[in-house]
């Protein structure tokens, strides 16, 4: 079966579909229908989940991370610590990344850790995966084949109406240098991120909400690129995995409403393995691997 490839100009050019890349802009100051302020933030309590930074329970979290102290509480505060003006852009991430997820979850609202785009034909493709497997390289990589971007990182899908629909939100893009080049923009637009050797900007999204038509679960622990389709049983574990990446699900109040999520996403939404070498640059097949899949599910 053919891939389907970007069109391409009269020219020849095949930068024509590129997506607007620019500056990630100021702080974060609004979440959902909520005014992110800077205040005191409490100090940390005999939580239900208390590691790596995270001081949760149902209804309340604090995030720590360097000098900054995010704390959402009731679905409807969110708090940031005082801090200065560079480190309140560096750590911005905390609030539309970490803030929003919470602030999700709080009013029971389940999200992928996972970037999502739509073929040239109309698929749309939730890439999930833990941190270094390569959703954000292989996104810019389908990006530059000419893409739809709509969403990094998060991804809501609402299953209440039967279905699985995907819910985007805005907010800044991670990215390396090499993906923004690729892209035809200029890294220095970015925002350096905390240790992580990404960037932040801004990419053209379409904000509208979509039926999710598959979700690929991108590892770095292949000898080759390679992909699998799971099965309905063994779905679940993987939907579970990525829409819960650090076992929040699991608190008492959150953990029925998070199973009947999970379940409905793995129930209405096909779900693929994709397998990649972990020491070797293999954007190029492995979103090849994706664009036959988004082409055999079409």
């Amino acid at each position: 079966m053919q891939i389907p490839r970007r069109p391409v100009s009269a020219s020849g050019s095949d930068t024509a579909r590129l997506p607007t890349i620019s500056a990630p802009g100021g702080p974060t100051t609004r979440l959902l229908d909520v005014d992110v302020v800077t205040g005191r933030t409490p100090p940390p309590w005999a939580a239900y989940v208390v590691e790596d930074g995270v001081c949760a329970d149902a209804d309340r979290v604090l995030i720590t991370h360097g000098p900054a102290t995010v704390y959402v509480a009731g679905g409807d505060e969110v708090v940031i610590s005082p801090l200065t003006p560079q480190d309140r852009l560096s750590h911005d991430f905390l609030v539309y990344g970490w803030g929003l997820r919470w602030l999700l979850l709080q009013r029971r609202r389940f999200a992928l850790h996972a970037s999502v785009v739509i073929s040239p034909t109309g698929q749309c493709i939730a890439i999930a995966g833990f941190s270094g497997e390569g959703k954000s390289t292989t996104t810019g990589e389908l990006l530059s084949r000419g893409w739809t971007f709509v969403c990094d990182d998060l991804a809501e899908v609402d299953v209440t109406s039967g279905t699985a629909l995907l819910v985007p939100h805005d907010r800044p893009v991670h990215l390396h240098a090499d993906s923004i080049r690729r892209l035809g923009a200029d890294p220095e637009i970015g925002r350096p991120l905390p240790w992580t050797g990404k960037l932040a900007v801004r990419v053209s999204p379409d904000m509208t909400p979509r039926p999710l038509d598959a979700i690929l679960q991108l590892q770095a622990t292949g000898d080759r690129v390679g992909t699998q389709r799971i099965e309905p049983a063994a779905a679940v574990s993987i939907v579970g995995l990525h829409g819960d990446p650090d076992w929040i699900g699991h608190i008492p109040e959150l953990s029925g409403d998070f199973f009947r999520w999970v379940t409905g996403v793995a129930d209405n939404v096909p779900v693929f393995d994709v397998t990649r070498p972990a020491d070797s640059d293999t954007r190029q097949e492995v979103a090849d691997a994706v664009e036959r899949i988004a082409a055999d599910i079409r």
